[in-house]
């Protein structure tokens, strides 16, 4: 079968979700026998050489400069969002683009990965079977964002953007075959916006590292925070880490250190730099730092969807403490896979634990290790998507 990809990015560099989707189905679907084609929008920052690469990782790469959108040409989308010829579009190149690759490469499906960034590109994928994976509902994130709001205008502000989000939502995939989300959350409210969706729930799926670095061999006391910080709940999660949680674990554990290690810092997680403090900026891997850390700790209290920085920090046997936010859709169990806490408080007392009860740290590391071994590897994400795919395309 060809599949051919609408993304909303270029499958690399992978450090966030969408890529990360795209780069392990492109790779998966490959090594079964089946064709890639992508198109994809490509920002500035994607040179030759993640071109190149990304273009190694399918049989065939298109792509399109992606064009800034503020609010305002969101607003401007609000009469045609999905709409029925290429003027209409945000980019008409990229409609023009879909249109061409689904008659020239007469794929099986067409995947779109993204929400509001390519729906709007459905139609030009003419009578072929149509999935959409929106990564997450981003009603949900908002409706977070509104509980989270710390004054009477900053709630406003979210109310209003959650009012739009739940417009465009109830309205957006309408015409798929299928609607793919990553966790029970989110397909519950989406369900609750438009209930006569098709959704299924997919998670995403996590590379399991050949080697664990034992727990007993990590004697320095780190705590570890991964994530792209151009990502608003990222940012906020990084200053509680500092600023909440790395002081009260230094009050019992007075050497402990902090690293926030991801792409984008802005000034705000600079800021966060000190004696105690490393901010790494983007790294060629992640895996030195989990496997050095003592415990990832995340006071994730924003956000929607599932955390790859979990899963990532469960394959390397790297205890977690963790809000409950944080692994949604993982299926974490208090004091089995890892200790689980709301706020600065008790995310302090758990990282202490961790710190100071090598077996207690030993036991949640192998324990959360066996859960994505089971549960969260990518051959089995692929499977999943491969079913769907037949069962959309036998019944177009």
């Amino acid at each position: 079968m060809t599949v051919l990809f609408v993304s909303r990015a270029l499958p690399l560099p992978a450090w966030h979700g969408d890529r990360l989707i795209l780069r392990h189905l492109a790779e998966g679907l490959r090594a079964r026998g089946h064709r890639v084609v992508v198109a994809a929008l490509a920002t500035p920052d994607d040179d030759a050489g993640v071109l190149g690469a990304s273009a190694a990782l399918c049989d065939r790469l298109a792509t399109v400069s992606e064009r800034p959108r503020t609010p305002l040409d969101y607003l401007a989308r609000w009469r045609t969002p999905c709409p029925e010829r290429a003027e209409d579009c945000w980019q008409p190149a990229m409609w023009r683009l879909v249109s061409r690759l689904a008659g020239e490469e007469a794929p099986g499906v067409v995947h779109f990965i993204g929400g509001i960034q390519v729906c709007e590109y459905r139609r030009a994928a003419a009578a072929r079977p149509v999935l959409i994976t929106p990564y997450e509902s981003h009603t949900l994130w908002l409706d977070r964002a509104v509980a989270d709001a710390r004054t009477r205008l900053e709630r406003w502000r979210w109310q209003a953007r959650r009012a739009a989000a739940a417009a465009f939502e109830r309205r957006i995939f309408d015409g798929f075959a299928r609607v793919v989300v990553l966790t029970e959350a989110d397909r519950e409210r989406l369900a609750s916006l438009a209930p006569h969706l098709p959704l299924t729930v997919v998670p995403n799926g996590v590379t399991l590292p050949a080697r664990i670095v034992p727990i007993a061999s990590r004697r320095e006391p780190l705590l570890v925070f991964v994530g792209n910080f151009a990502y608003g709940p990222n940012v906020l999660a990084a200053r509680a880490l500092v600023r909440e949680v790395l002081p009260r674990v230094q009050a019992r554990v007075p050497h402990a250190r902090a690293a926030l290690v991801g792409a984008l810092p802005g000034p705000d997680v600079l800021s966060l730099r000190g004696p105690a403090v490393e901010v790494t900026g983007a790294v060629v891997d992640i895996a030195p730092w989990l496997e050095r850390a003592r415990a990832f700790v995340g006071p994730i209290a924003r956000g929607a969807g599932m955390k790859n920085k979990v899963l990532e920090a469960l394959a390397h046997g790297t205890p977690l403490a963790v809000t409950s936010q944080g692994c949604e859709g993982i299926g974490l169990v208090d004091g089995v896979h890892a200790l689980l806490g709301e706020g600065p408080a008790a995310l302090a007392e758990a990282a202490v634990r961790l710190l100071d009860d090598e077996g207690l740290a030993s036991r949640l590391a192998q324990a959360g290790r066996a859960l994505v071994e089971s549960r969260f590897q990518w051959s089995g994400i692929v499977a999943a998507y491969e079913r769907i795919y037949s069962e959309i395309g036998a019944s177009a």
